[in-house]
């Protein structure tokens, strides 16, 4: 998933605060250490982390079992 974040990362900050977090730490102590709120470091990780799926490959779709019996 990290992978998938550095691909999306755009600037320094936000390059900074997914190796914090991939690091551990939590999103107060990231807000602390960048002058930043807590809820404004969740948006940014929450941002983050939706553009990193949107652009994953999508899966194939299961293939349908015929649960009648035809």
């Amino acid at each position: 998933m990290l992978h998938a974040l550095e691909d999306v990362v755009q600037n320094d900050r936000d390059q900074v605060m997914v190796a914090l977090r991939a690091a551990g730490y939590t999103e107060r102590e990231i807000g602390d250490m960048l002058d930043m709120t807590q809820k404004a470091v969740e948006g940014v990780l929450y941002r983050l982390h939706r553009r990193a799926n949107s652009h994953q490959v999508p899966r194939h779709p299961r293939e349908r079992r015929d649960t009648h019996g035809s």
